[in-house]
């Protein structure tokens, strides 16, 4: 098993039932497309591709960050994977975005992305890199 030693996510998939039902509702078909199958006729398959399904003894340090506003994946996809990390006894780092959709650009204030481009949260995001891979 590869030594994993941290996981970053900016508004990621972390429940794919859910997210299925989600995309369902405004007529996208992201991720039955992308696991060629509906949560009805492959649970396993959702459950295997399911972040939100693999909290272990053994979970490495977790950073996540996600846009208040997002459509695309909702922030409530962060938020449950957040709370059932620490109800398994971790400690994540999240942070929101208010406001912002799916994207993690820092924008300014009329509305654009600000040149050069940055990510959101950048400096927090490599502290957590480097201690990561210190440990």
């Amino acid at each position: 098993m590869p030594d994993i030693r941290g996981v970053v996510n900016y508004c990621g998939i972390m429940d794919m039932p859910a997210q299925c039902a989600f995309d369902m509702s405004r007529d996208s078909t992201m991720v039955r497309a992308f696991l060629d199958a509906t949560p009805e006729s492959s649970p396993s398959v959702y459950r295997e591709a399911s972040p939100l399904c693999h909290i272990h003894d053994h979970v490495p340090p977790v950073w996540m960050a996600h846009g208040t506003a997002d459509g695309t994946v909702p922030v409530d996809q962060s938020r449950n994977m957040a709370r059932t990390l620490v109800k398994a006894g971790y400690d994540p780092i999240y942070l929101e975005a208010r406001g912002l959709g799916h994207t993690m650009i820092e924008i300014g204030p009329l509305g654009k992305a600000l040149e050069p481009y940055k990510l959101l949260f950048e400096e927090d995001v490599l502290r957590f890199i480097e201690r990561s891979l210190q440990e």
